[in-house]
């Protein structure tokens, strides 16, 4: 009695499963175009993105949580590893989910925790999400597999994301965007199966990056509002308020225990505007690929022109409610994107005065963030649901004025042409790769029993040089007093801070790293191998150089 339905429910599940299994394929081929040559040095290099080094402390996390778990004595959330002797909370900068699946990547292919190549596959993995994740939001919006499809492309290869391939929670914005797509898909039919999904979704976006959650929840709150008629006169509105205020409370409920520990041993964050103000994009950096000297950086803006053809195309010739309001909440995150002051060929307008400064001020946590640009990842979202209407509409006029044979061939040359506007647009040019190499110093202080801390010097944060002592860290496995956190203690800072001052290193300051219980410092200085120096009381200090070091 009941086989046609079952019949069809298995028909079903078999076509997503088929669908699934193609777009994966898409995506792993697209990423793997895109992050060339990565590819081919994949066991040697990470990609450098905009800002050349932070993999290394996503590296660094990938060791110490691994480290951690293998360890009941040590904490996950907090360690005196880095910032030696005062010790530093983890909770902003840790990622615990993004790091569990790292290991599980790390089981599954042998790769230790801190191999280049477990980074590399874990942006593999972001990619992958970020379309399948994409492609169901604008799947459920528009209804459309194609159009939904290159939206998604629009979406995953982003400029934005490009810039940040070295920071791998920025990357790993799939998560907020799946808990967008079940929560849209519980508002237009309220089934438990959809809110549980959306409920360990935006949890699991928390558990990987603070950042990602706040502006995947603020993007739901704009669309609800936006769309807030549409909610008020559904059928089952009801049962819609009351499933969404229990996914609150139990999303609230799970996510507690990370929040308390967000800023557990760690210094307050003092960021006023004014500092947001400096990594605000400049709005010529939207329609350009940037090589302005007070941008955020080269490209980090850059929508590109056909995602803002036919975003507009969609606003204007395909009129509805439904793309209006889409164009809204693109329009709503495109002026957040800007920042507290309007920055228009570099002369500052309106200082101050723009509404990412109300939120900035206002919404706990928020100021953490201070990259206004960030913003940006929520309008591409709308944008490229725009894109997707207009390519829909596109499709239906070709349809609808062509005859058979030429229907088929003109939209498949459609989405040819879309994608190679994507990939002239977004992925021109081969990507920086950074070498992941250990100095042969730090073989010494591994064949050192005796060398429990060390310090290496010189500390220079300004250039995130103690970025590449955290990755060293991963390979010696001594405690240091480097460091290179944004949240990180406050006492941890003054030690820092005073070492930093360090012109040279003579006898008096040999001594004072040994008062706080330092057994070696390596120096390392340009185009010279790496000096280990040993401290002991007896002597003060000996040392040795490793003449292999590049």
């Amino acid at each position: 009695m009941n086989q046609p339905g079952q019949q069809k429910e298995y028909h079903n599940r078999t076509r997503i499963l088929l669908i699934g299994a193609v777009l994966i394929i898409a995506y792993i081929l697209l990423t793997t175009f895109v992050l060339r040559p990565l590819p081919d040095h994949f066991n040697s290099t990470t990609p450098a993105g905009g800002y050349s080094s932070d993999q290394c402390q996503t590296i660094w996390f990938f060791w110490w949580t691994d480290t951690a778990l293998s360890h009941p004595d040590l904490s996950l959330y907090a360690t005196d590893y880095i910032y030696y002797p005062h010790g530093t909370g983890l909770g902003y900068h840790l990622c615990p989910l993004t790091n569990m699946v790292a290991l599980g990547f790390s089981a599954l292919t042998g790769y230790a925790p801190n191999a280049p190549a477990l980074f590399n596959f874990m942006v593999y993995f972001a990619f992958v999400l970020n379309g399948l994740a994409s492609f169901l939001l604008i799947r459920v919006v528009t209804g459309r597999i194609g159009p939904a499809f290159i939206g998604s492309l629009f979406v995953t290869y982003a400029p934005y994301r490009l810039w940040h391939l070295d920071h791998l929670n920025l990357l790993s914005t799939g998560w907020g965007l799946l808990a967008i797509a079940f929560a849209l898909m519980y508002f237009k039919a309220p089934q438990w199966r959809y809110l549980i999904g959306a409920v360990l979704a935006i949890v699991a976006t928390f558990y990987v990056s603070l950042t990602n959650v706040m502006i995947a929840a603020l993007f739901l709150l704009v669309c609800v509002i936006v769309f807030a008629r549409r909610l008020l006169n559904h059928a089952e509105r009801k049962r819609i308020l009351v499933g969404s205020i229990i996914g609150i409370v139990i999303a609230t409920i799970l996510v507690l225990p990370g929040l308390l520990q967000l800023t557990h041993a760690a210094a307050d964050w003092p960021v006023g505007w004014q500092e947001a103000e400096q990594h605000s994009p400049d709005l010529l950096d939207y329609i350009m690929p940037s090589s302005r000297q007070q941008s955020t950086g080269r490209g980090e803006a850059y929508l590109g022109w056909y995602l803002l053809g036919l975003a507009l195309v969609a606003v204007t010739i395909y009129r509805s409610k439904e793309v209006s309001r889409w164009g809204i909440v693109a329009a709503v995150f495109l002026i957040l994107s800007l920042g507290p002051t309007l920055i228009v060929s570099d002369t500052r307008l309106l200082p101050g005065l723009m509404p990412y400064r109300w939120l900035f001020e206002t919404v706990p946590y928020f100021n953490l963030a201070r990259t206004p640009t960030r913003m940006i990842v929520a309008a591409q979202w709308a944008l490229a649901i725009l894109v997707a209407f207009a390519l829909d509409g596109w499709m239906a006029a070709v349809r609808s004025t062509l005859r058979s044979h030429w229907r088929t061939v003109t939209v498949g040359l459609i989405y040819i042409a879309s994608i190679a506007a994507i990939g002239f647009e977004y992925a021109a040019r081969p990507i920086p790769l950074i070498p992941m190499q250990v100095p042969p110093v730090y073989n010494q202080v591994v064949s050192d029993p005796e060398v429990a801390v060390i310090c290496d010097l010189p500390i220079r944060r300004q250039l995130q040089i103690s970025n590449w002592y955290m990755y060293w860290q991963t390979y010696h496995e001594r405690k240091a007093v480097n460091g290179y956190l944004t949240h990180h203690s406050a006492n941890a800072t003054q030690l820092v801070d005073n070492i930093a001052t360090w012109q040279t290193v003579d006898s008096t300051q040999l001594e004072q790293l040994q008062a706080v219980g330092v057994d070696a410092a390596v120096i390392h200085q340009p185009n010279q191998p790496g000096q280990l120096i040993r401290l002991n009381e007896e002597t003060g200090a000996r040392s040795e150089s490793e003449n292999s070091e590049p």
